[in-house]
């Protein structure tokens, strides 16, 4: 069976169809690992950390490059009662991620 032929320009994304927004990953300390991801991943970090009194975490964003690529959030538990805490010392890892329709 033959693929159907993509009218998108390799390289180009398709504005129409849903992309991953962002990834969420759970972190001991942002001024510990965020220098770590951006240097990885060749992103850049601004520094600023955003309390959630919600969700009882501090996150902060790496953007991508581009507009059309993902973002990666970086989430650290705050007290005791924060719902990723145990996650966190366990070792952390990807706690979310979220799609967005691009119209």
């Amino acid at each position: 069976m033959q693929r159907p032929v993509s009218s998108i320009p390799e390289g180009r994304a398709n504005l129409n169809q849903p992309r991953l927004h962002h990834v969420g990953i759970v972190v001991g300390s942002i001024r510990d690992s965020a220098p770590l991801f951006a240097r990885t991943l060749s992103l850049k970090w601004d520094g600023s950390i955003i309390y959630d009194p919600l969700q009882l975490v501090n996150v902060s964003f790496l953007p991508s490059n581009f507009a059309i690529q993902s973002v990666v959030e970086l989430v650290e538990p705050v007290g005791l009662r924060s719902p990723v805490r145990q996650f966190a010392e366990t070792g952390g890892g990807f706690t979310t991620s979220a799609t967005r329709w691009m119209i």
